[in-house]
């Protein structure tokens, strides 16, 4: 047995498991609990798969996403629900909003419910990385296939998660013995919190739905529709048969790979997200083919808003503009960053002028100590930072002086050479 299901799945031939029972191929188990599926649609058209998509949009029309790439998210991961058996890995999916009670768990219930017939149970990050990597690793032994790690109050990152999205095989320590266990990995991973913040390597590893209800207390809103749980708890399947439609729909059509445009106006090829090319091409490629969002563009604002690389670029930008091409140690940086005029300022006798005061502050922001800027501490940051590229600049080691590092910025040219 591979794994128990309360719901139909797609799985990776194109299959669907949809009779009650164990399905031998596929070491599948499915209990539908008591629910009624409907008939899966064999050869679905574009047309069909349409309109489930609408009626799978219009159980959330009432959630305040603050824009199309946002909900894209959401449509992402009720299709991932449903097929997280047809490829290797998939990426997290997050959901988050400036305030509680926006609305960001019940997304959650509802890919939970449509899959398993209740609400998905959560864990906390818990108070630092050891004690959170112990909850998650009691979750993967348990071989739960959705995890959600509620209301996240810091970064999110890590390197059990990490693996958690990238790895099919993944050793867990069992608490309390000394000895790790081999665990097979098929779960699907989510997380909520307020202004989320994924870290690390997880900003390319999470797609990030954002919800804004515009009020102080979202939770105090009244609707017009019933709420998507309770709609779903009592027609699991004629939601799930919908889900199902659109991903054999794009099945059926051949999984043409679908165009969107590039930076500079122009359709091209989706080409597939690294590290998650399976889930990629079926369950990106059939919203974009659908013309919908490319929920992997959350991927670029969580990225822009990652404090790490603002102060990256920050420092890049600066030495762009006050050192251009030279070739210096970290100490003499520090010393062409923290010039200042020899002469005080009229009616500031203790005052100091900084002749490059925004180079200064951004090298205080990633190598400030007791005010100071130190040379041992920037060092230390432009060898975790070396070589990562901020549009057409980057850092790069240079040659040794006296047994210090010489560091410089290199310029991409147009042919992506470095120079």
């Amino acid at each position: 047995m591979t794994a128990i299901t309360a719901c139909p799945l797609l799985l990776r031939d194109g299959r669907i498991v949809d009779r009650p029972g164990f399905d031998a191929a596929s070491g599948i188990l499915f209990d539908p609990q008591g629910a009624t599926f409907p008939p899966i649609p064999q050869d679905p058209s574009k047309a069909d798969a349409k309109r489930a998509l609408e009626e799978l949009k219009a159980l959330f029309e009432e959630f305040p996403f603050v824009d199309d790439r946002a909900s894209a998210v959401l449509l992402s991961a009720i299709l991932t629900s449903v097929s997280r058996l047809a490829y290797d890995f998939a990426p997290l999916h997050a959901f988050d909003a400036p305030v509680a009670g926006t609305g960001k768990s019940k997304l959650v219930d509802c890919c939970s419910i449509l899959v398993n017939g209740h609400e998905c149970p959560v864990i906390s990050q818990g108070t630092d990385e050891t004690e959170f990597e112990k909850r998650l690793g009691a979750e993967l032994l348990e071989g739960n296939r959705m995890i959600s790690i509620d209301n996240c109050r810091d970064p999110l990152g890590g390197q059990l998660l990490c693996q958690a999205t990238t790895q099919r095989f993944i050793k867990v320590r069992v608490l309390g013995l000394s000895k790790s266990v081999l665990v097979p990995n098929a779960a699907l991973l989510f997380a909520t919190g307020n202004n989320l913040q994924l870290y690390g390597d997880m900003l390319r590893r999470g797609l990030k739905g954002r919800l804004d209800a515009g009020v102080e207390r979202p939770e105090l809103r009244t609707f017009n529709k019933e709420d998507p749980t309770d709609v779903l708890k009592r027609e699991r399947g004629r939601y799930a048969v919908a889900d199902l439609t659109v991903l054999r729909a794009y099945l059926s059509d051949g999984s043409p790979v679908p165009e969107i445009m590039n930076g500079h106006g122009t359709m091209v090829p989706v080409q597939a997200l690294g590290g998650f090319e399976q889930w990629s091409r079926l369950v990106r490629n059939a919203l974009i083919w659908l013309d919908g969002a490319d929920p992997i563009e959350t991927i670029e604002t969580a990225r822009a808003e990652d404090p790490e690389r603002q102060r990256l670029e920050a420092v890049i930008t600066q030495w762009h503009e006050v050192l251009e091409d030279r070739s210096l140690t970290a100490r003499a940086v520090i010393g062409e960053a923290c010039m200042s005029e020899l002469t005080p300022p009229p009616g500031k006798p203790n005052g100091i002028t900084y002749l490059h005061l925004d180079f200064r502050n951004a090298l205080l922001d990633v190598a400030g100590e007791t005010g100071r800027v130190s040379p041992r501490r920037l060092g230390a940051w432009l060898g975790k930072n070396k070589l990562k590229a901020i549009g057409l600049y980057r850092l790069a080691p240079d040659t040794v002086l006296h047994g210090e590092s010489r560091w410089k910025l290199q310029e991409r040219d147009t042919d992506g050479n470095w120079h």
